[in-house]
């Protein structure tokens, strides 16, 4: 078996071992963002951009 090879099965088999564990829970992602001080049901939005350019006044 050549180098190459080796590490080919080494990369699946390194993948097949941690797709099982990293199972992601919807709801965990909205407690981690709540616990930063975010809220989903108030949002902040950016202000608009307006369309043209302002020239500053000197």
């Amino acid at each position: 078996m050549g180098k190459q090879s080796k590490l080919k099965k080494i990369r699946k088999s390194q993948l097949t071992e941690s797709q099982p564990q990293s199972q992601i829970v919807p709801e965990q992602f909205v407690k981690n963002i709540e616990k930063q001080g975010y809220s989903l049901k108030k949002l902040e939005r950016s202000p608009e951009i307006p369309g043209k350019r302002i020239e500053p006044q000197v």
